[in-house]
This record gives C-alpha cells, structure tokens and sequence, in this order.
C-alpha cells in the first residue's frame, strides 16, 4: 500500500496516557503515529476538537527495553467506535524537538526496513 499522507506513518504498539479534563488518566494503545499525529485505540471516547495532555511510553532506539516517556497535548481530529474500542485520531503539538526526532527516526527506520522487506 502507498502511503499519501504527508507525513508517513508507522504501526505501532505502544502505551499512551491521555489526561482527562477530570484529572483522570485514560490508558490508550498507540496503533500508528507520525511525528504530526497519532491513532489511539481506547476504551471511551475523546471530544473532537478538544486539546488534552498525553503521555506515550516510546522504545529508545538504542535499547528497546528503555522506555522514553514523551509528554505533548494532542488534539482530538476524531473519533470512531471500531469493535469495543474507539479509534481516536489526533494531531500532536507541543512536542519536544528531541523527541520529534526520536518518532522521525522510528518512522524513517521502520520505512526503510518496509521497503527492504
């Protein structure tokens, strides 16, 4: 499949957070992401339009079992029941250079490795 976003992704399995405007913790699964956006996989729903603060455990690319906890908001583009969990589409702001380039470097290293296959 030709991917024709204008940034790429790449699936993944990855832990996430996302703060609640209670103040609660709503534990989500990172299905694919970019270095703009993201698609989560959770158990309630996100409002569309809202900006909340999220956290996803991201492996380090030099040990995989070190996990880099990378904090930045995300706003919600949508979302969809799929089964029983929601597909939450967000796009990410306030991300940290470095660890932009840490999510461009698995996107670049898990693209080059697709293309090998």
């Amino acid at each position: 499949m030709i991917e024709l976003r204008k940034a790429p992704r790449i699936n993944v399995t990855w832990r996430a957070g996302v703060r609640l405007k209670d103040g609660r913790i709503l534990l989500c699964k990172a299905v694919n992401i970019s270095k703009t956006g993201l698609l989560l996989e959770c158990t309630q729903t996100l409002v569309p339009g809202v900006a909340y603060p999220l956290v996803i455990e991201i492996p380090s690319l030099v040990n995989r079992a070190e996990l880099i906890r990378v904090s930045c908001q995300c706003e919600v583009k949508h979302a969809v029941l799929s089964g029983d969990f929601y597909r939450v589409g967000v796009a990410l702001t306030g991300l940290p250079s470095s660890d932009g380039e840490l999510i461009s470097a698995w996107v670049s290293m898990t693209s080059q490795q697709m293309t090998h296959a």
